[in-house]
């Protein structure tokens, strides 16, 4: 059994893990409002944005501090740790009825719970070089369809049972997560140690500043409404249960899915900064319309802004690969990432000051500002060395 599991390509579990860290760590996104008042009596509007910029600060300090320690031990071995530990820490929080331990463990939780992000450079590691983006485009639609179903597990759990039951879910996922790294165990994966080399050798060449600052820009446009999608239904269309809002907050996942078939065809043969121009508009008027408050508005605005988003992660990610070399692949991907995370921290906290202090269908507006600003940026991002064409292929 274990001669067969070396022979076997590892590709398999990672997505797996993949998978199952994202459909648990969005279940209660869509309702954190919602759960804080249920379960601690919490109305405060701004409460949901502060703590969802504290979880965004643990994963940008957690991932960073996992990857050191796979310099050292195995991060098979760190996965089984964090993932067990988090499991645990998980079971707590269901039967916690204070907001302050609440707070202490959840996050505690989601520290231990970070070290699942080490499984994306393993998938890089094993997949070949020529299928890098096919990778990234494949692991997008195992986001993405995380992301759907636990949005709607999400859903029923508000509407027929109690949303703390969720922790119960994460638990399960997170020794799930822990029993397929045991799998794995056999495999002598050593990401860091074997890339150490690559990762001191490596420098850009290119300048990636400009797209960075866009790529922060876009990050916190498109999740400043996120944490408070559910209640802008609920005050334009207070006739939905909430399983149907969960169905249209995912919608922008569904139509991921839909979309990825034709992701090489959009992308293939077009200017970089051409297709993110024309999908950030795009993006502008999917959010113009949901900003109406009609519910028919609201869907025809999620379909064409989850097409936009869609298309343009994937345009920022392959820019990246299309103007970078080889050797500094890993080094240029970890900078976007830590600017994607800043944009994902700082939205939630300016989302509750602006929600508070106003009103939800405001953040529409700020989100779309944003937006133009990043717009604005892209002439910027190419220069004579940058004229590469963003070709996607699907190898």
């Amino acid at each position: 059994m274990q001669d067969h599991l070396k022979k076997q390509s590892p590709y398999p579990y990672f997505l797996s893990i993949a998978f199952i860290a994202v459909l648990a760590e969005f279940l209660l996104v869509p309702f954190y409002p919602q759960f804080f008042e249920q379960t601690f009596g919490i109305t405060s509007i701004g409460h949901t944005g502060y703590y969802f910029t504290a979880c965004r600060l643990v994963l940008l300090v957690g991932f960073p501090i996992w990857a050191k320690m796979a310099y050292k031990v195995r991060p098979i071995y760190l996965l089984i740790v964090s993932q067990s530990i988090a499991g645990i820490l998980s079971l707590i929080c269901y039967y916690i009825l204070s907001i302050e331990w609440f707070w202490i463990v959840s996050l505690a939780m989601l520290l231990f719970k970070s070290g699942y992000l080490l499984i994306y450079p393993l998938l890089i590691q094993y997949g070949s070089a020529q299928k890098q983006l096919k990778t990234i485009g494949i692991l997008s639609v195992f986001i993405h369809l995380a992301t759907l179903l636990s949005t709607w597990l999400g859903s029923y759990l508000f509407e027929y049972s109690t949303l703390k039951t969720a922790f119960i879910f994460i638990a399960i996922a997170d020794f799930l997560q822990m029993g397929i790294s045991f799998v794995l165990v056999p495999k002598d994966i050593r990401l860091i140690k074997e890339n150490k080399e690559a990762h001191t050798a490596s420098q850009t060449k290119e300048n990636f500043s400009v797209l960075f600052f866009i790529s922060f820009l876009f990050f916190f446009a498109t999740t400043l409404i996120r944490p408070y999608f559910t209640k802008f239904l609920e005050f334009s269309s207070s006739q939905l249960s909430a399983l149907q809002e969960g169905v249209i907050f995912s919608i922008p996942s569904i139509v991921a899915l839909v979309t990825f078939p034709f992701l090489g065809r959009i992308l293939k043969k077009q200017d970089a900064s051409l297709n993110l121009s024309l999908f950030f508009l795009l993006g502008i008027f999917g959010l113009a319309l949901q900003v109406s408050g009609i519910l028919y508005a609201i869907i025809a605005g999620r379909i064409i802004y989850g097409i936009a988003i869609f298309v343009s992660f994937a345009a920022i990610d392959l820019f990246l690969f299309q103007h970078s070399s080889p050797n500094s692949y890993t080094v240029s991907y970890s900078k976007l990432h830590v600017f994607q995370n800043l944009g994902l921290l700082m939205a939630p906290l300016l989302a509750g000051i602006v929600a508070e202090k106003f009103n939800y269908q405001v953040l529409f507006f700020y989100s779309i500002a944003f937006l133009l600003v990043s717009l604005g940026c892209i002439p910027f991002l190419t220069n004579k060395r940058s004229t590469k064409v963003l070709n996607f292929k699907s190898n």
